[in-house]
């Protein structure tokens, strides 16, 4: 049986950015008899009214490496805790949706 578990948010309207995001974590049995976890991580943003496009050309390169940062944080932990217990399985599915 695979457990799920999700949470979301999305900024308030009127915001000078407009976007949401969200987190859902997964437990699944694997085929080795342990446990696999699976992380999806749906992020997606884009200026809103005068300001948000005056300061979106700084902050959406800032969003981007910021996300792309925790990416890399979750990757590297990922492979420690799999090369500390082979026998655990460690999956990472990213989505970055920016339109």
């Amino acid at each position: 049986q695979t457990l799920y578990t999700s949470t979301a948010y999305a900024t308030l309207r009127g915001h000078w950015l407009q976007g949401e995001e969200r987190v859902t974590v997964a437990l699944r049995p694997s085929n080795n008899g342990d446990q696999a976890v699976d992380v999806e991580i749906l992020s997606y943003s884009k200026p809103c009214g005068w300001i948000g496009h005056l300061v979106w050309p700084i902050v959406g390169p800032l969003q981007s490496q910021f996300f792309r940062s925790q990416m890399e944080y979750f990757q590297k932990e990922a492979a420690t805790a799999a090369a500390s217990s082979p026998k655990r399985e460690r999956g990472i599915m990213q989505k970055l949706d920016k339109r």
